[in-house]
């Protein structure tokens, strides 16, 4: 499975679950009584629309459902999360621009007592420890990389004869990485060189290289 159905499918899982809690309150309903408030960090990102796509299949028919896009501003995605609340969601999934600002998010869900799933970007363990009612759905970027990491061992072993063109035994390899800062980026990055250094292989990154994706 495509690493964003499977976040769009866990997503709406949580969304589900934890909007059942809410559902008692007297707000314009969808055909289950909850109404969902998601924004996106910036629907002109690849990856982020087939995550929204996902979520806005999974959702109709099931709850009312109101998509906005951040723009990839922190500051839209705090006002967009005002008006959501405004406009009666009783649950908060939000893709954050920035997970330094993720308390913010979770400061105005706090104040509505509001559930709140954070996708996209994990804040850090302490700022979700801040509130009982937030979430994070995700892939662990560290296990991802490992994954990534055991797939290019496994390949160049049962490969090497076919990519080794210079006959030196050694791979030789540009590390392509996604959005500067992001944590994810991070996480996966550092997985992929730990097991690349630990596999016994011999290899050599020629250059690492930041592409901007998530």
């Amino acid at each position: 499975m495509r690493k964003s159905g499977f976040l769009c499918l866990t997503l709406f899982a949580a969304l589900c679950l934890y909007a059942g809690a809410a559902g008692a309150a007297t707000i314009e309903k969808g055909e289950t009584g909850i109404t969902v408030g998601c924004t996106i960090a910036d629907y002109s990102n690849n990856y982020y629309s087939y995550v929204r796509a996902g979520v806005e299949y999974n959702a109709k028919g099931r709850v009312k459902l109101l998509m906005t896009d951040s723009r990839n501003s922190q500051t839209i995605q705090n006002e967009v999360v005002d008006t959501l609340i405004t406009k009666g969601a009783n649950v908060l999934a939000v893709c954050v621009v920035d997970t330094q600002s993720a308390p913010v998010i979770i400061d105005k869900a706090r104040a509505f007592d509001l559930p709140l799933i954070i996708f996209g970007s994990f804040p850090g363990v302490e700022i979700m420890k801040s509130y009982d009612k937030v979430w994070y759905c995700g892939i662990d970027g560290t296990d991802l990389g490992a994954l990534q990491g055991d797939m290019v061992v496994k390949y160049w072993k049962e490969n090497m004869a076919k990519f080794d063109r210079n006959g030196d035994g050694v791979l030789q390899y540009v590390m392509i990485m996604g959005t500067p800062g992001h944590s994810e980026t991070a996480l996966r990055t550092n997985a992929v060189e730990r097991v690349l250094a630990e596999s016994g292989i011999k290899s050599e990154q020629l250059a690492k290289q930041e592409a901007g994706w998530v």
